[in-house]
């Protein structure tokens, strides 16, 4: 069996000509004779980078959604226009409302923009993300993610509890993670969680230590120049050998990372490909 292989399907820069790209993410994954599409950008543009690209997302086996955004879950309706029937892990809180609060006191709607009764109207399966569940053999949903790092409050991101709008704690949100034989990959649409939080919640899932490969946004795009220091300096500690990163990092953030971190850092845009390490044998 071929080695897995990620490659973006979308992202806020591009990486080849010809390529569309957006504000929002989307990833293509092949592992175990699994194909898997991580998110879909803010709407079907995805779909048209993966013809260009070879790629028939409509052929997915399942499709993760790592969190209720617009520009993460904006490109369902498109996929299940085209075809595609891949089970939904999703978490039920993804649909609640949400919005960014802009400084002038304004806000902007960044809820999924589709009603979940979409998805009464195909014949889908839907594997809510309540909890860590196996999607393969080696291939993981983290589940939420628990907050052991103690999050600073992003008062600008607001969901609804009821009739009243709180900030957001993304309860929803849920990584990707393979066991591969060199160490776990983890890919992350948003890190709205904290993405030490997210790793850890990897290795204890998996009772990995090692990770080989972070993929996906760190959102770090509003971050100070000492907190992407900090950051940097802590995943030096991890001992990765791939760091991609793209959409909600920042361009900044992506700069300190890259000078103090070195090749291993690249900014992972639309038609970036890579190869993964091969995924763990099943015991017998």
């Amino acid at each position: 069996m071929d080695d897995p292989s990620i490659t973006v399907l979308i992202d806020n820069h591009s990486c080849r000509e010809g390529l569309l790209c957006q504000y929002g993410l989307s990833l293509w994954l092949e592992a175990g004779g699994k194909k898997i599409l991580i998110d879909t950008g803010n709407n079907g543009d995805f779909l048209l980078n993966g013809d260009r690209l070879g790629i028939q997302a409509q052929k997915a086996d399942f499709l993760v959604v790592t969190h209720g955004h617009w520009d993460h879950a904006g490109g369902v309706p498109p996929l299940l226009a085209k075809g595609g029937r891949p089970r939904l892990v999703m978490h039920p809180d993804a649909w609640k409302p949400r919005r960014a609060v802009q400084v002038d006191g304004s806000s902007r709607d960044i809820s999924v923009p589709w009603p979940e009764s979409v998805l009464d109207e195909v014949d889908i399966i839907r594997c809510p993300s309540l909890k860590p569940q196996q999607l393969a053999p080696g291939i993981w949903s983290t589940g939420p993610i628990p907050d052991w790092t103690g999050l600073a409050e992003q008062t600008v991101l607001q969901a609804k509890q009821g009739e009243e709008w709180g900030i957001d704690s993304f309860a929803d949100e849920h990584a990707l993670v393979l066991e591969t034989v060199a160490g776990l990959v983890v890919i992350s649409g948003c890190s709205h969680r904290g993405i030490f939080n997210i790793l850890r919640a990897a290795q204890l899932m998996t009772g990995e230590g090692q990770v080989h490969t972070l993929l996906g946004g760190l959102h770090l795009k509003d971050a100070t120049p000492s907190e992407c220091e900090e950051l940097a300096e802590r995943l030096a500690a991890f001992h990765l050998s791939n760091l991609w990163v793209n959409h909600c990092t920042g361009e900044e953030a992506f700069g300190t990372l890259k000078s103090r971190l070195g090749p291993m850092v690249c900014w992972a845009g639309s038609g970036f490909s890579g190869k993964l390490p091969a995924l763990k044998p099943t015991p017998r």
